[in-house]
């Protein structure tokens, strides 16, 4: 987390880890007994509305998604143009036995979409309920329950609705509530009750540090988990988005919480016992990426990772009818990534590699390709690097698979973060040297079309462009294995008046 002081950190202990919880914006959390559980917004990704569980507010385990079914909400994820719409800002809270998940989705013909998912199991997709539609004209949606049993949302701006949890009838007028102290964007509103009074909690000022929900800990400590960027003043390199952070917070009886300001480093309540002894078969959100199989094939798409993506004519090649891709989120400054591919591509353009990936318009990938470079020579293998993104990208780069590297064996691509600002992308085979093919700077996928989000890191296949329709020219299957994410450190930037 880039601050004000003097001192930059690589920080490769998992200590890190319980201030850079590496996961998406918007985050909500509730404890129930002595679980956590928080969700966070995913804005066009499917499946979406995650849900991940802790006992130890370090170790995060993904166990489900509240919206995982096309049937739930048929046709929404197929007519969302925008990089940026999709599941805004949800909130998760829990109540009798029962999980409610209220969120909203933006970006579609006819206004936006409230919905209302609910489960009494958390650790599975498949009961998580279809959801209750409402129509609200507003963001941000919190979701409280009152002593008398009322339920209200309350949603940017800030307005207050009774809401029906059987109908998605919403009271009208809304009650205006605040209109916050002059910041901008006064929105991700949560409402709290103790000690018989009403707290509302809300975020200003835009995408900085903010949007945040509070909860207790089993021993009556609070905390907090809100969104923040790793970005410093400059706003240039920060690739992973907005991340969710935890911080300590104080809440005495009678008076105002008081929240700890999110630092590079920071010290808080005494964390419960550490344990990865949470149910589900999910991931944990810092852990390595080491996959070995017999093979992951991804069948090309006609689009590549650019395509057009504001097209009206060829839809296709918008993306929204498929693109063959693959990934993981980035959630380390510094990692080695990398891939074993085989591929035998049959026609030209035929393409399958590796990329980081922001938006089709912000990413930087490389790929194996069969080219012609001219009409006098035959076809043969390259490696090419290409990149699209915020400022000046580099040159489009082509290098001719050299010779000694069969084709027909197994090539490894990498990309590999040594520092915040760059990737370096490069290729080996067997027991040759590795082959750098280029660098590129992470503000490419910073920021730009992607805002909201954080770059993924993954692998793809595409004709790019050839055929019709939807389909490619026969051939271009391409096959990877030996998948590996491995984290290197993470970046912070701290004040040395702070105690490390």
């Amino acid at each position: 987390m880039c601050k004000r002081g003097p001192t930059t950190n690589y920080d490769h202990s998992p200590d890190i880890l319980r201030i850079h919880q590496e996961k998406h914006s918007d985050p909500s959390c509730t404890r129930v007994d002595d679980t956590f559980f928080c969700t966070t917004s995913t804005f066009i990704a499917f499946p979406g509305l995650p849900v991940y569980a802790s006992k130890d507010l370090i170790n995060w385990r993904l166990i489900s998604h509240a919206w995982s079914r096309e049937a739930q909400l048929p046709g929404v994820s197929w007519n969302t143009t925008g990089q940026q719409d999709g599941m805004f800002a949800p909130t998760l809270r829990y109540h009798n036995g029962e999980f409610f998940l209220i969120c909203e989705y933006l970006g579609i013909e006819g206004g936006i979409i409230g919905v209302v998912f609910r489960t009494t199991d958390p650790f599975d997709d498949d009961p998580w309920s279809d959801p209750v539609i409402f129509h609200p004209n507003r963001i941000d949606p919190d979701l409280f329950r009152d002593d008398d049993g009322k339920v209200y949302t309350v949603m940017q701006g800030i307005i207050l609705q009774e809401l029906d949890l059987k109908t998605g009838e919403l009271s009208q007028p809304p009650t205006e509530l605040w209109n916050g102290t002059g910041g901008a964007s006064a929105e991700g509103p949560h409402i709290y009750k103790r000690d018989g009074w009403y707290y509302l909690l809300i975020a200003e000022g835009g995408s900085t540090v903010g949007h945040g929900d509070l909860f207790a800990d089993a021993d009556g400590n609070w905390w907090g988990l809100s969104l923040a960027t790793r970005s410093g003043p400059e706003y240039e390199h920060y690739p992973m988005g907005r991340e969710a952070v935890l911080f300590a917070a104080s809440w005495e009886e009678g008076h105002w919480p008081v929240l700890q300001p999110v630092r590079g480093r920071m010290e808080g309540w005494p964390l419960p016992r550490e344990t990865r002894r949470v149910p589900g078969d999910g991931p944990f959100s810092s852990d390595p990426d080491h996959t070995t199989d017999k093979g992951l094939e991804i069948v090309p798409s006609r689009n590549n990772l650019t395509g057009v993506p504001y097209s009206e004519s060829d839809i296709v090649l918008t993306g929204k009818r498929g693109l063959s891709f693959i990934s993981r989120r980035q959630t380390h400054t510094l990692f080695d990534f990398s891939v074993d591919l085989s591929f035998s591509p049959s026609a030209i353009n035929q393409e399958a590699g590796i990329t980081v990936f922001l938006t089709p318009l912000n990413h930087i990938d490389l790929g194996l390709v069969l080219l012609q470079p001219g009409n006098d020579t035959a076809p043969s293998v390259h490696l090419r690097m290409r990149a699209e993104g915020t400022g000046t990208p580099p040159p489009e780069k082509v290098v001719r698979v050299p010779k000694g590297w069969a084709v027909d064996k197994p090539m490894t691509l990498h990309i590999t973060a040594e520092d915040p600002k760059s990737y370096t992308l490069s290729a080996s085979l067997g027991g040759w040297e590795t082959l750098e093919i280029g660098k590129a700077s992470s503000a490419l996928v910073s920021g730009g079309h992607g805002s909201f989000v954080g770059s993924l890191l993954g692998t793809y296949a595409t004709c790019n462009g050839e055929g019709s329709g939807v389909e490619c020219p026969k051939g271009g299957v391409a096959t990877f294995q030996r998948w590996r994410y491995t984290p290197v450190a993470q970046f912070i930037e701290e004040d040395e008046s702070v105690p490390a």
